[in-house]
This record gives structure tokens, C-alpha cells and sequence, in this order.
């Protein structure tokens, strides 16, 4: 090793040092580049996949030969609308209100008796539950970021109503 840096005429101890934590620090910063390189998905590869159909997609005939008779296939999703017999389950939606709609919009009867029906402390619990959902799906990248802040507004105000209430 020193005879490389003697070819080159370098025979200070703090010369090789400063030349070896250089040459660490670079190599270092290309791995930084490729790891981050790698986690981002190529510009042209993701509007081809957004706009290519699923393999599964495809008539019998037209199946890949890259796929193998042992590989098991994914199950078929089931996408049926629920039995009309079924009862409504009162769950958090997300939904865009309209440019021009109110802000509150006009809540259904079922979930305002149903609403009656908690008590103030069952109903903030309810509220908080909803904000940490609404929070989810935000970090997840479902809804943006004018929605979150809309909604979260929305329930907090709803929030401090029930909050003075009591």
C-alpha cells in the first residue's frame, strides 16, 4: 500500500490519511447515491405499469410463458356488491365536497339518532378515532393534503362543540 502512494511521491503520514478517509468519504457517498437511486422507481417504468394491463387480465391464450405450472396463481378478488339484506355498517368516509358546497354538509337521520344516542364521551372517542384515521390515510399518500386538512378542521370543530357542550 505505501508503495502506491511512494509512486506517486507522498511520504507525509498526514498526506496518506487525509488520501484514504478522502477516498473512504467518496466511496461512501456514491453507495448513499445508488441506495437512493434505487429506491425510486424510474419515471418511464411507472407510467408504463400504470398504463399496461395486469397479467391476469389477459385471455388464456395470451399468458406469459414466463409463467410456470408451479407457481401458484393468485386467487381472483371478489369485487360483488354486498347482499341487499346486509345491514349498513356506519364507518369513516372520505369524501371531496364541491367548490361551492357548505361547509357542514347535512348529516343522514340513522347517523344523527345514532349520534343522540353516545354520550359526549363516546362521541370524542368517536371524533379522535376518525382524526387518526384521516391522519392514516394522509401519511399514506390516499388523500391530499387540502382533504386532510379540510376534514381534520371539520372534526375538530365538531370536537370543541361537544367539548363545550359538557
Amino acid at each position: 500500500m505505501l508503495d502506491l502512494f511512494a509512486a506517486f511521491d507522498i511520504s507525509d503520514p498526514a498526506q496518506i490519511l487525509i488520501l484514504l478517509l478522502g477516498g473512504i468519504l467518496v466511496l461512501l457517498l456514491v453507495l448513499i447515491i445508488l441506495i437512493a437511486a434505487r429506491g425510486r422507481p424510474a419515471p418511464a417504468a411507472a407510467a408504463v405499469s400504470e398504463t399496461a394491463e395486469p397479467p391476469s387480465a389477459l385471455p388464456a391464450e395470451q399468458v406469459p410463458a414466463t409463467t410456470t405450472p408451479d407457481m401458484p396463481v393468485a386467487p381472483p378478488v371478489d369485487t360483488s356488491p354486498p347482499p341487499a339484506d346486509a345491514e349498513p355498517l356506519e364507518d369513516f368516509r372520505i369524501f371531496t365536497r364541491p367548490k361551492g358546497a357548505p361547509a357542514k354538509p347535512a348529516r343522514p337521520s340513522s347517523s344523527a339518532a345514532a349520534d343522540e344516542q353516545l354520550s359526549t364521551t363516546e362521541h370524542l372517542r368517536l371524533i379522535e378515532k376518525n382524526m387518526i384515521r384521516l391522519r392514516d390515510l394522509y401519511q399514506g399518500g390516499h388523500i391530499t393534503r387540502d382533504m386532510y386538512v379540510d376534514e381534520t378542521r371539520s372534526l375538530y370543530h365538531q370536537a370543541r362543540g361537544l367539548s363545550s357542550i359538557s
